[in-house]
C-alpha cells in the first residue's frame, strides 16, 4: 500500500494521457512516410528499413525494462513489509541477539532491489542511446545518398530540403514516440498493481456466503470437526456443544490447539473436515458482514490506536452514549473522567499511558461495541494483577447474561466461573461440568496445567 500511494497511483491517472500522445504520434509517422514515398521511392525505403529496426529494438529493450520494473516494485514491496514487521518486533529484536541475522536479511533484499533497479536502467539508458543513435546513423546515410543523387542524377535542391525536413519531424516524432511508449509500459506497470489491490480477494474469500440472519443467539456446535497443518491434525474429529448465555473457558498444553480453534470459529481458516454451526447454520453460509459482526476476538496483547480514548471507542461506534455506557459496563468511566482531558485523552503509543488492565478493559469494552453476540477472549488475565483479574471475571459473569463466551485461559479463579470447561490435548477435546470434575478425570495432569 505504500508503493501504490507513493507513486503508482499517479501513474494509474496519468496512462491515458500517454496513450493518446503514442496513437497521435503513431498517425504523424505514418503521415510523414507516406509523403516521403511520395517525394522520392529509395529514400522512402532508407526510411522505412531504418523504421523497422528502430521499432524491433525500441520494443526488445521496453519488454527488458518492463521486467526489470515490476521486479524492482515486487522488491520494494518486500522491503516496506520488512520495515513494517521489524517496528511492530521491536522488544524483541531489542531483547534477542537477532539484531545482525535481520540486518543480513533485509541487506539481501535491498541487494535484489537494487540488481532489478541497475538492470532496468540499463535497458532505459539503450533505449535512450538506440532512440539517438539509430535515426542520427540514418541521417547520415540519407545525406550521403542525397549527395550522390545531386552529383550524378541532379537532384533539385527542392528534393533534398524535403527529404531533410520530412525525416527531422520523423525523428521529432520518433523520440516522442519512444518518450510516450516508454511511459506506457511503467504506468501499465502500475495500473496491474492498482487493478490487482482493488480486485484482491483472499483464499478466504470462497468461505463466505449469503446467509442474512442477524438474529443471532450464540448456539455454538462442533461436529466432527477436523484441521490440520503441514500434514499434522492440531483438532481431530472434535465434537463440542456451547450453548448461548454461557461462560466456556478452554484449557490445555502449549500446542494443543487452543488457538486453532479461536481461528476457526473466526473463519481465518477452513477446517479440513466436520462441520461448524452458529444457531443450526454453518458458519461459512453466513455473509461476511454479518458473521463479522457477531463474533469478535479479545487477545492478550491488544493493539490500542494512537488516537484519543474516544476516536479509540468511535473506531467501533460512533454513537456517545453507547461509547459511555460499555465504559461504564467495564467499570473505567470514573477513571476516565478524572483524567485532565476525560474521553479526549490521547493514548500514547499503543497505550503505554494506562495500565495493562485498563488497557485490557478498554480492549473489551471496544469489542462490546461491536454488539457481537459470541465473543472469544484469548488468555485475557495472563499478565494481570489479582486485582484486575478479579474485575475481568466478574465482568465476564455478567456479561455472559448477554453473551456466549469463550476464553481461553489457566486461571483456575476463572475456571471455577466457567458453565463448561473444554480440554484440549493431542487433537482431542473433553468437556467437563465444573473444575472438581476436570481434577478428578486428569488427577496429576490438571496441576500441570493450571
Amino acid at each position: 500500500m505504500l508503493s501504490l500511494e507513493g507513486e503508482d497511483l499517479f501513474n494509474y491517472c496519468d496512462l491515458l494521457d500517454s496513450i493518446t500522445v503514442y496513437i497521435s504520434t503513431i498517425f504523424m509517422i505514418i503521415l510523414t512516410v507516406i509523403l516521403i514515398f511520395k517525394a522520392h521511392l529509395i529514400f522512402a525505403l532508407i526510411t522505412v528499413i531504418s523504421l523497422v529496426i528502430y521499432i524491433i529494438f525500441m520494443l526488445k529493450n521496453m519488454d527488458k525494462f518492463s521486467k526489470y520494473l515490476k521486479e524492482q516494485k515486487k522488491h520494494n514491496d518486500t522491503i516496506n513489509s520488512t520495515y513494517v514487521e521489524e517496528l511492530n518486533a521491536l522488544k524483541e529484536i531489542k531483547t534477542l541477539p537477532i539484531k545482525d541475522k535481520l540486518y543480513k536479511k533485509l541487506q539481501t533484499k535491498l541487494n535484489r532491489y537494487t540488481k532489478a533497479y541497475f538492470k532496468k536502467r540499463k535497458y532505459f539508458a539503450r533505449n535512450e542511446n538506440t532512440s539517438t543513435l539509430i535515426p542520427q546513423y540514418t541521417k547520415f546515410i540519407l545525406y550521403l545518398v542525397l549527395l550522390i543523387f545531386m552529383v550524378k542524377f541532379n537532384a533539385t535542391i527542392d528534393l533534398v530540403i524535403l527529404i531533410i525536413g520530412y525525416y527531422d519531424q520523423l525523428i521529432e516524432n520518433l523520440t516522442e514516440l519512444v518518450s510516450s511508449y516508454r511511459e506506457i509500459k511503467e504506468y501499465h506497470v502500475s495500473v496491474k498493481r492498482v487493478n490487482e489491490t482493488l480486485t484482491y480477494e483472499d483464499d478466504l474469500s470462497n468461505l463466505f456466503g449469503k446467509y442474512e440472519n442477524d438474529e443471532i443467539y450464540g448456539s455454538i456446535v462442533l461436529k466432527n470437526v477436523s484441521y490440520k497443518y503441514n500434514s499434522k491434525y492440531i483438532l481431530d474429529n472434535v465434537n463440542l456443544e456451547i450453548k448461548p448465555n454461557t461462560l466456556n473457558v478452554i484449557i490445555g498444553p502449549s500446542g494443543s490447539g487452543k488457538t486453532t480453534l479461536f481461528d476457526l470459529l473466526l473463519r481465518f481458516y477452513r477446517i479440513n473436515s466436520g462441520e461448524i454451526y452458529l444457531d443450526g447454520v454453518n458458519i461459512y453460509e453466513y455473509s461476511d458482514s454479518i458473521y463479522a459482526s457477531n463474533i469478535t476476538l479479545v487477545k492478550q496483547n491488544p493493539f490500542i490506536y494512537n488516537m484519543s480514548i474516544r476516536d479509540n471507542l468511535r473506531l467501533v461506534n460512533s454513537n456517545k452514549k453507547r461509547q459511555e455506557e460499555v465504559i461504564k459496563e467495564v467499570g473505567l468511566h470514573e477513571f476516565i473522567m478524572s483524567l485532565p482531558k476525560g474521553y479526549s485523552t490521547v493514548l500514547t503509543g499503543n497505550a503505554t499511558n494506562l495500565s495493562g488492565g485498563q488497557k485490557q478493559l478498554l480492549s473489551i469494552a471496544r469489542s462490546l461495541l461491536t454488539d457481537a453476540e459470541i465473543l472469544l477472549m484469548d488468555d485475557i488475565t495472563a499478565s494481570l494483577d489479582p486485582k484486575t483479574t478479579n474485575e475481568i471475571i466478574n465482568l465476564l459473569v455478567r456479561l455472559k447474561e448477554d453473551h456466549t463466551i469463550l476464553v481461553i485461559t489457566n486461571r483456575e479463579d476463572l475456571i471455577n466461573k466457567a458453565d463448561k470447561i473444554i480440554y484440549l490435548n493431542k487433537g482431542k477435546a473433553k468437556s467437563y461440568k465444573s473444575l472438581t470434575d476436570l481434577k478428578e478425570k486428569l488427577g496429576p495432569e490438571s496441576e500441570v496445567i493450571i
